[in-house]
C-alpha cells in the first residue's frame, strides 16, 4: 500500500508512505531492506525533518545485521 501512495501521490503524502516504507521493514525485521529504503529516502530528500531519524535507523539496522563496523559510521 504504502509503495502505491508513493508512486502516485506527491509532496508530503509521497515523502510519509517513502519513511513508512522503511519503518514496515524494520517492524518486520528485514533490517537490510530497512536500510536501502531508509538510504533512499534520505536521497530523495536531503534536508528533510525525518532525515536524522533515517541515519539513526540505518545504524539500528545495521547492529541488528552484526554488521557493527557499518553501524558506527552512521552512529
Amino acid at each position: 500500500v504504502f509503495r502505491a501512495v508513493a508512486k502516485k501521490a506527491r509532496g508530503e503524502e509521497a515523502k510519509k508512505a517513502m519513511y513508512q516504507i522503511a519503518e514496515s521493514h524494520f517492524a518486520g525485521k528485514d533490517y537490510a531492506s530497512a536500510a536501502i529504503e531508509y538510504g533512499e529516502y534520505k536521497k530523495a530528500h536531503p534536508k528533510d525533518a525525518l532525515v536524522p531519524s533515517c541515519i539513526y535507523r540505518q545504524a539500528q539496522a545495521f547492529r541488528n545485521m552484526g554488521k557493527n563496523k557499518e553501524a558506527k559510521l552512521f552512529y
